[in-house]
C-alpha cells in the first residue's frame, strides 16, 4: 500500500503545480496581459513573453529578439512570436506565431485590460 501511495502523491503534486503555475504567472507580473480568441499573452517590463493557447498550453521566452516602437519579437525553437501594436486601436496588439517555413500559425487581435 505504501509503495502505491508515494507515486499517487507525487502525481497529485505535479498535477496541482501545472494548474497553479500558469495562474501565478498571469496574476503576478510587472507587465501587461493581453487576451483574444482564447489566447493570453503577458509581456513583462523586462521584455519576457509568457503565452497560453486556448488549450491552456503555455510557454515562456525570457528575452525578446527584437523590440521597436512597441513591437516585440521573440524566437524559440524555430518559431517566431510577435506582438505588434495596432496604432489605430488603443490597447490592441496583433499576435502572430510563425513557423520556420514562414507559415502563419496564429494571427489574432489581442486586447489589454490595462
Amino acid at each position: 500500500m505504501v509503495n502505491m501511495l508515494k507515486p499517487l502523491i507525487n502525481s497529485t503534486i505535479l498535477w496541482a503545480i501545472t494548474l497553479i503555475i500558469p495562474m501565478v504567472s498571469f496574476t503576478h507580473g510587472d507587465g501587461n496581459i493581453y487576451y483574444g480568441g482564447g489566447y493570453q499573452v503577458s509581456i513583462s517590463t523586462n521584455g519576457s513573453y509568457y503565452g497560453c493557447n486556448p488549450k491552456k498550453q503555455c510557454l515562456s521566452v525570457k528575452k525578446y529578439s527584437y523590440r521597436s516602437r512597441g513591437q516585440y519579437i521573440w524566437e524559440r525553437k524555430g518559431i517566431t512570436y510577435s506582438m505588434t501594436p495596432l496604432y489605430n486601436q488603443q490597447k490592441n496588439y496583433q499576435l502572430k506565431v510563425i513557423d520556420q517555413n514562414r507559415k502563419i500559425l496564429v494571427n489574432q487581435i489581442m486586447r489589454c485590460d490595462c
